[in-house]
């Protein structure tokens, strides 16, 4: 098999996927013009962008390779000379000076542009829609690798050079030829300004493990400066405990001569962030042939790991939803019978034992109806129709809505909104949707009361929204599995672990984004963001 197949067998992206694609050729035709007219507005909104496309004749360029682009997103054929002629756009990216920030938003505005498009053409076929649109999403994805590679093995070309050139540097500095002296300060000058800049991480380590050198990219990922980091071993400050031992290992190894070596492991930032760093380390060897200094060059792969899960994601959210239906549906009939017959059973019997069996029954077939009936929304929820809309009602509203609920439950209430806020792009019925689940949950959270706290504010060009509770709070080890299909932390019976999947989804449908912060004892945070309306 070759790498080629490899790569596309690992994205799971079928014979059969790749044919019907086809089907969505006519609708590109028809859209292409104004998808890159939006692309092209898009790009105009960035200084950086904005620079490149001073040009009329560069304008143009772009608008026709962008064109051809997305028709050739829909023909395939999906082999070995379309995987070089991503490579080759990729080599463009970085010749023109592109890093991985503004490709990956491109693709991720084309897939925003053309699911809702996808969604309106095949309405009316769910389940072809869905498979259309899973199908676009790995071939972009695919895409999304490619050019990742070709920023990886650029930026590895430089690192490599980079390496040889300490080395080099090290080496000419203990021979302490004065007649080499400023030579060697040019070239140690220039490889500072190098490590500087470059888009890696670049840590230089001693033979015990401390730091001699932290460049500006360790920073910004870190947090740290030089100064706070300088002669503290590496292990003491950014490795999780669990992999401190793995870490210690490879520099082991290192230190012992064996190299270069490849890993991966997290570092975590001063704030408590989490970055996936892959590295590639070697080792600078003094005159007598002992190992002298440690260098890790490290890419920062949080986004491309994450992006790469919220494909998988993405396919087994389908699956899901396509078994769903199809439960919903088996399951639905006899449901009904069984249901009608116990009533009719209870209108029949004067025994109060056969009909509290009878309500008992009842009762949890219209539980499995309910639950059926959340497992059809998750699996045909229905596109957006989203227009500008001002949030602070619809939250205004849902608490109305459960006034008499929150009064029941003794909890407080308090809203804090910053005034004159401009509207949001979102579809009402969702975000209602959305408001009236998390305001539920913060209800379950607090049985013996508590208080509510909903703020609006404005950040950038998005409107931010928190909801924050005062009652039990997450587990840290259930924060992360949250938002997967029918987990929940709710007794058996009180919940079916769907409903912050669906807000999810709807969150992200709207390209806006959720997180939450948890603290058993002390209430739970959701943060929504928004973008605004045009």
């Amino acid at each position: 098999m070759t790498d080629w197949q490899l790569r596309k067998n690992y994205l799971r992206l079928t014979d059969e996927e790749e044919t019907a694609l086809k089907q969505l050729h006519p609708l590109m035709v028809q859209h292409a013009d104004g998808l890159v007219e939006t692309f092209y507005r898009h790009l105009l909104q960035f200084p950086e962008t904005r620079r490149l496309l001073s040009d009329e004749l560069i304008t143009t360029r772009l608008k026709q390779a962008q064109k051809r682009y997305l028709l050739s997103l829909v023909t395939g054929p999906y082999d070995e000379q379309y995987r070089d002629e991503r490579l080759r756009i990729g080599e463009v990216h970085n010749r023109i000076g592109l890093t991985p920030q503004w490709y990956l938003g491109a693709y991720a505005l084309y897939l925003n542009l053309l699911h809702p498009l996808i969604f309106k053409e095949f309405h009316d076929r769910p389940a072809q829609c869905q498979f259309l649109r899973i199908a676009l999403t790995k071939v972009v994805f695919l895409d999304i690798g490619l050019a990742i590679e070709s920023y990886i093995t650029k930026s590895s070309a430089q690192l490599e050079f980079v390496n040889r050139q300490l080395a080099e540097l090290s080496r000419e500095l203990e021979k302490g030829l004065d007649k080499r002296s400023k030579d060697l300060q040019k070239e140690r000058d220039f490889i500072s300004a190098v490590l500087e800049t470059a888009g890696a991480l670049v840590v230089v380590l001693d033979t015990e493990g401390r730091i001699v050198r932290f460049n500006r990219a360790c920073e910004l990922a870190t947090g740290y400066s030089l100064e706070e980091v300088r002669g503290r071993a590496l292990w003491d400050l950014f490795l999780l405990p669990e992999e401190v031992g793995p870490v210690r290992a490879v520099f082991e190894t290192l230190r012992g001569g064996d190299a270069p070596n490849r890993h991966e492991n997290y570092w975590v930032a001063k704030d408590g962030a989490r970055r996936l760093i892959s590295w590639t380390n070697t080792a600078i060897l003094d005159r007598t042939g002992a190992v002298e200094y440690i260098i890790g060059t490290g890419l920062d792969i949080t986004e491309m790991t994450r992006v790469q899960d919220q494909l998988l994601r993405t396919e087994r959210l389908a699956e899901l939803g396509t078994l769903a239906a199809g439960m919903a549906h088996e399951i639905g009939t006899p449901m009904n019978v069984i249901l009608g017959r116990a009533e009719y059973l209870m209108q029949r019997t004067q025994e109060e034992t056969t009909k509290k069996g009878l309500e008992t029954i009842v009762g949890q077939v219209e539980r499995i109806t309910k639950i059926m009936n959340q497992l059809l929304t998750f699996a045909r929820r229905r596109p957006s129709e989203r227009r500008p809309m001002d949030i602070s009602w619809t939250v205004q509203d849902i608490l109305e809505v459960l006034r008499e609920r929150l009064a029941r439950h003794r909890i407080q209430v308090e809203t804090v909104f910053a005034p004159s806020l401009p509207p949001v792009h979102a579809d009402p019925d969702q975000m209602s949707q959305v408001l009236l689940n998390l305001v539920i949950n913060a209800i379950h959270a607090m049985p013996e009361g508590g208080i509510l706290r909903l703020g609006l504010r404005l950040k950038g060009q998005q409107i931010t929204l928190t909801v924050t509770d005062t009652g039990h709070g997450i587990p840290r080890e259930d924060l992360e599995k949250i938002f997967v299909p029918f987990f929940t932390t709710k007794e058996v019976g009180k919940g079916t672990g769907l409903g912050l999947t669906v807000v999810q989804g709807i969150i992200q449908e709207h390209g806006g984004s959720i997180e939450v912060d948890s603290e058993p004892g002390r209430g739970s945070t959701f943060t929504i963001t928004l973008p605004l309306s045009e």
